[in-house]
């Protein structure tokens, strides 16, 4: 019996280590997004490189992005943006956060940006970073990680429609 139940409690433990090292995310709409948000912008990912150490000296990898703006929703207007995620690979080392949102240099995106101490991160991680092409805006947002609140507590989620660009630049001006 007290084999049975510490092989029972070792494997509660374990599965409960697999969970945590999960993320979860209540979806938000667009308008919860701008709201959450001191800045949203479009425009084009100039440079994305990740490095050891984060924007105020943290440990692990972090990626630095450089965006250009083109335009800017909320919030302070500047030609460039510099904004910051958990994750990359720096040599052979590599850190992925479940949930994140990724960048390429050359894409076009829309940024939902919240100020965490002095550097910008995207808003609900993936959820804050959209990406435009050919007009037509698509959330980033990762559907593993998302859930809403229903009657019986969390459910899966899926993400965001896809919208015009236009849309979403109107969704966004408009919410209070």
């Amino acid at each position: 019996m007290r084999w049975s139940s510490a092989l029972l409690s070792g494997a509660l433990v374990l599965g409960l280590a697999g969970v945590a090292s999960a993320t979860v995310m209540v979806r938000a709409s667009v308008e919860e997004l701008t709201r959450a948000s001191e800045r949203v912008v479009y425009g084009r990912v100039a440079a994305a490189r990740a490095r050891e150490g984060g924007p105020r000296g943290e440990g692990g990898i972090f990626t630095r992005v450089e965006l250009e703006v083109d335009e800017t929703w909320r919030g302070p207007s500047a030609p460039r943006a510099v904004l910051w995620v958990h994750g990359g690979r720096v040599g052979e080392r590599a850190m992925r956060v479940h949930g994140q949102a990724t960048f390429e240099p050359g894409e076009r995106v829309v940024v939902f940006l919240s100020d965490a101490g002095g550097a910008w991160f995207p808003t609900g991680m993936s959820q804050g970073k959209w990406r435009v092409e050919g007009g037509l805006a698509r959330s980033a947002a990762d559907e593993a990680a998302l859930v809403t609140r229903g009657p019986d507590g969390l459910e899966a989620a899926t993400a965001p429609a896809p919208m015009s660009l236009d849309a979403l630049r109107a969704r966004v001006r408009g919410a209070r």
